[in-house]
């Protein structure tokens, strides 16, 4: 992608070189005693001059981060402005249908987003790239991002072709818009007459049309960073809420089972099982609360990553039959906030696969402070799986731990086998006392 921006910016500067010569050419020329091609000189000159004036605002415009829409609309009024154009549209193309949309207009110097009821049908909704000829033209012979008077004066499709005649439109110029070799819209101007256009006209629209290709591209990017961002911000949703109301119900179901299962003989028992189920749902509840202001776990609130596993796993003794243990190594630093809080989601999930699916007696969580690493491991007795088919049909679980290592740039490993337990080791390089990729 770099590579295509970086050929449109030649383009452009290619095109304004070429208007600079035309400029210089015409102030630097032997002075002729004609008055009529002095004068002739005199306009020419003065129009490179405008035209460079106005590639040059059109330049800073697209660096202003205006809206696509805006951007388009000033690259239309210019051309109306300097090329004297009765009519001009501008196209987007779509890449996963091979299909062109009506994005903005011009008429009569006035600019429209929404095609007017006496428009062309092709004004409406989306039609095939391949029913517009500047496209079929483009497919027809190796694309180029050089322009030549006969490549801007492809005819358009016949209903505007009909539709300019009623008008009075006697010349058109279409210009495919392309980053690289790949389309991203087209725009056409109409022309009352015939006017005929100069070098100086031609090489204008090359340059501005560029412009108005770019603002597409970058609108593209833009949208894809966006989508990208949504995408992350879902996944990470998703991650909070099976950290925080998916364990939560998991343990308040093994409480009520307990209580269900002993309650014939014991109602007291029960009854305790019963209380810690209530506490466990309000801690939930809190979780979720928590996670609503800012998708931080509260057990890291007022504390450190040490003491809030130490919290969990106090917790988790409560309602689980298995041995728990903390081990701590070392002196441990404070990290970044999210390093924390992705480490300490991923022993909460492993934790949490060790009791509900491996059933595993003995559970040991190991936290180890090196000079230029924290390790971070979850040791169990359980029953172990497979690894090669947990890599077809992993559950969220994993993924979720996977996930959260690389977005503080940790590498994560799980050892397992059937009947061997299982241990998921988190390790994180940190660099003069704090996360290195913080």
């Amino acid at each position: 992608m770099g590579r295509q921006l970086e050929q449109m910016k030649s383009d452009l500067n290619v095109a304004q070189s070429e208007l600079r010569e035309l400029r210089e050419q015409d102030e630097q020329g032997p002075r002729r005693s004609d008055p009529v091609e002095d004068a002739a000189a005199v306009d020419c000159a003065a129009e490179v001059e405008r035209f460079n004036l106005a590639i040059r605002a059109s330049s800073g415009r697209l660096t202003e981060n205006s809206g696509l829409r805006d951007y388009l609309s000033h690259i239309l009024s210019t051309c109306s402005e300097l090329l004297e154009v009765e009519f001009g549209h501008v196209f987007t193309f779509d890449p996963t249908d091979s299909t062109f949309e009506f994005t903005v207009g011009l008429r009569s110097g006035q600019i429209y987003f929404v095609p007017r009821p006496d428009d062309p049908t092709l004004f409406s909704g989306r039609h095939a790239a391949i029913d517009f000829p500047v496209y079929r033209e483009s497919r027809a012979r190796p694309r180029t991002t050089s322009l030549t008077c006969e490549e801007i004066r492809s005819p358009p499709p016949a209903q505007i072709a009909q539709w300019f005649a009623t008008r009075s439109v006697g010349q058109t110029m279409t210009l495919l818009l392309l980053t690289g070799d790949r389309p991203v819209g087209f725009i056409g101007l109409g022309f009352l007459g015939a006017p005929g256009f100069r070098r100086s006209q031609i090489e204008f629209f090359h340059a501005i049309a560029n412009h108005a290709a770019l603002s597409l591209e970058l609108h593209h990017l833009a949208e894809q960073a966006r989508r990208s961002a949504v995408v992350e911000e879902r996944n990470r949703l998703a991650r909070e809420i099976h950290d925080t109301l998916a364990q939560g119900f998991a343990g308040i179901s093994v409480q009520l089972e307990a209580a269900k299962r002993i309650l014939p003989r014991s109602p007291e028992k029960a009854m305790e099982c019963v209380t810690e189920a209530i506490g466990l749902a309000r801690h939930g509840l809190s979780e979720v609360r928590r996670s609503i202001w800012d998708l931080r776990p509260s057990d890291l609130d007022g504390g450190d990553l040490e003491s809030a596993l130490r919290r969990l796993i106090a917790r988790l003794r409560s309602v689980s039959q298995a041995a728990l243990a903390l081990e701590i190594h070392g002196v441990l630093v404070r990290l970044a906030p999210m390093a924390e809080h992705e480490l300490f989601r991923i022993a909460q999930e492993a934790l949490s696969n060790s009791i509900r699916y491996a059933h595993a007696q003995r559970i040991t969580v190991d936290l180890t402070s090196a000079t230029d690493a924290i390790e971070l491991s979850i040791t169990d007795d359980g029953r172990g799986f497979n690894l090669i088919a947990a890599s077809v049909t992993e559950g969220f679980g994993l993924i979720n731990m996977h996930e959260r290592a690389d977005r503080i740039g940790a590498g994560l490993t799980v050892s397992s086998d059937l009947g061997s337990g299982t241990r998921v080791n988190v390790k994180l390089m940190v660099i003069a006392g704090s996360i290195a990729n913080d």
